[in-house]
């Protein structure tokens, strides 16, 4: 009887070494698939970081963008309105011009009467 408790005994031991082997490994298995997530991890955060600044990159590209528009905006409303203003001045200028062309024409009209009331009044 005490032969078989050695066997069981032994078998026991046995069966407890290859079990704390598996243990071993599975301790080192899982050792290893914790650093492995923990470099996948710093990897992830570092696409995020990237991406992070890919997005404010594209934020300020494009508020410089809709600032740059609202500027062409603004310098194209004072361009009409330069523009109306000399159109208004031009508008301006040839009334004047209008104006002293008839009044060219009456100076011209008054002499040539003046001169023939001269010529008139000699003879």
């Amino acid at each position: 009887m005490l032969e078989v408790f050695d066997v069981i005994l032994v078998s026991n031991a046995f069966s407890a070494a290859v079990a704390l082997a598996i243990s071993v490994v599975m301790l080192a298995v899982f050792a290893a698939t914790l650093v492995s997530n923990a470099v996948m991890l710093a990897v992830l955060e570092s696409i995020l970081l990237v991406l992070v600044v890919m997005l404010a990159v594209f934020a300020v590209t494009l508020v410089s963008k809709a600032a740059k528009s609202a500027a062409l905006e603004v310098i194209e409303e004072v361009l009409l309105a330069v523009f109306a203003v000399i159109l208004a001045s031009n508008e301006v200028m040839l009334m004047v011009f209008a104006v002293t062309l008839v009044s060219k024409a009456v100076m011209l009209a008054v002499l040539a009467l003046t001169l023939f009331v001269k010529t008139n009044s000699a003879a």
